[in-house]
């Protein structure tokens, strides 16, 4: 997942294209860019045992509040492409389209690089703005959600269903339950798997920016959620929801709300969260929930293994870039057991780590940086540490998160300090081992 915001951009060049199309009805077959745009005058329907598959590149314009439906046992996939994605919207974007329903649809159900916008559900049938799935498996990658309006699930709605949403992101939706993402299931042990996401500006009464209740099984990790906003639960909500519950390595920051700004668990919701940041909002226990939080950075700490109570020190939250700053405190402050970060350091706490790569070119010992070791490093240093001298002026970022005077460790301690002058003293007297680096951080050639 990118580090930084990125928003689908779609460049319309006219459409006015003599192949456009009007499509209503039964539909199936394959779509393709070469007939934009399509159209949409009446709900349209991927009939039992039948595929539809829409191209890269297409562009659905739905002329009223129009439905898409799946049915029982049919294949629909949307599969756009990174540089050319596939467009759901209305020309009205007041009354909206209806959004895609699958209904009790089979596992050849994905939805990848689309943008869907301006989906609109109203009671009595208000779940799903953009998608609603029933029953249903479902594969969400590299999508793109915004200004959805439906009563639960503005977004996403999720209804004893296995729901995969993946790299995507979700901002500016409003619902009364879960505006980004609403899952519902009792008896289900399907899983439901939110992973990889941004979500972000999300408005509704309960779990803005994800709401669950009665999941036995949610995967809820490396997700970016701030500047959402719910009453109770402005980031994340789940009620009722057990066992199977993780929340791994978010960063669940900014949000605003009455009752668990950052996370409501409620009903004997006992979720694992780990490695997770929860900043400048709060977690709200309510009606027997007793989640197990360790490893994580909480705002004004919480009792549990390892966690912390630090500014996390992100890069640049005004842009929302929630990536880890040099030296922050949740480097290399995640579980220590594995698995650890993708570049084989322990694991970091939030949505995404600090890649830790030695960039340090040096000799050993060449602590006034001359390209020499020898008696005057030994000078250098001593003066440095009676604070008579000068730091060194060579530092630099290896494997722990933060710069360091890596050329001064001759002992190969991983440090630089008086016990390196009298390890060097001994060297040049010779009655001490040759200088060595630290195995950790050795100089790049």
């Amino acid at each position: 997942m990118r580090v930084t915001i990125l928003m689908i951009i779609i460049l319309l060049v006219g459409f006015s294209s003599p192949n456009a199309i009007e499509v209503s009805g039964d539909v199936w077959g394959e779509w393709t860019s070469a007939d934009n745009p399509y159209i949409v005058v009446g709900d349209l329907w991927v009939p039992q045992d039948s595929t539809l598959i829409i191209g890269e590149g297409c562009y659905l314009e739905f002329q009223d509040n129009y439905r898409l439906y799946v049915d029982t046992s049919a294949t629909f996939q949307v599969l756009g492409t990174e540089s050319d994605s596939v467009i759901f919207t209305p020309i009205d974007t007041v009354d909206g389209w209806g959004g895609i329903r699958l209904l009790m649809s089979n596992e050849n159900i994905i939805i990848r690089y689309a943008l869907l916008e301006y989906g609109r559900n109203f009671l009595p049938s208000g779940e799903g703005g953009a998608i609603y799935l029933s029953d249903s498996e479902l594969l969400v990658e590299h999508c793109e959600f915004r200004f959805n309006y439906s009563d639960m699930g503005a977004s996403v709605y999720s209804n004893n269903s296995r729901l995969q949403v993946l790299e995507s992101y979700i901002h500016n939706n409003v619902a009364f339950i879960g505006a980004g993402i609403f899952c519902y299931s009792f008896g289900s042990t399907l899983p439901t798997t939110i992973s990889q996401n941004i979500i972000s500006y999300n408005h509704a009464s309960n779990g803005g920016g994800f709401s669950a209740m009665g999941l036995d099984s949610i995967v809820f990790d490396h997700n970016v959620v701030f500047n959402n906003f719910a009453a109770m639960g402005g980031g994340v909500e789940m009620v009722y929801c057990d066992p199977d519950i993780y929340i791994t390595n978010n960063s669940i920051v900014n949000n605003g709300g009455y009752f668990g700004s950052g996370i409501h668990l409620c009903d004997g919701s006992d979720a694992i969260i780990i490695n997770t940041i929860v900043w400048n909002n709060d977690i709200y226990l309510q009606d027997f929930s007793a989640p197990e939080i360790s490893y994580s950075n909480i705002d004004g700490s919480w009792v549990g293994e390892g966690n912390i109570n630090v500014a996390p020190m992100f890069v640049d939250t005004v842009n929302g870039d929630y990536s880890l700053m040099v030296g922050s405190p949740c480097i290399d402050s995640g579980d220590p057991n594995p698995p650890h970060d993708p570049d084989g350091s322990r694991s970091d706490m939030g949505a995404f780590y600090y890649p830790q790569v030695n960039n340090c070119a040096y000799i050993v010992g060449d602590v006034n940086l001359d390209n020499n070791f020898n008696g005057l490093d030994i000078v250098y240093g001593v003066a440095y540490f009676k604070n008579t001298g000068p730091p060194p002026p060579y530092q630099c970022l290896c494997a722990y998160g933060s710069l360091w005077n890596a050329s001064g460790d001759v002992n190969g301690m991983c440090d630089y300090n008086g016990l390196d002058i009298t390890y060097g003293v001994s060297y040049f007297k010779g009655i001490g081992p040759e200088p060595v680096p630290c195995p950790d951080c050795p100089p790049v050639e």
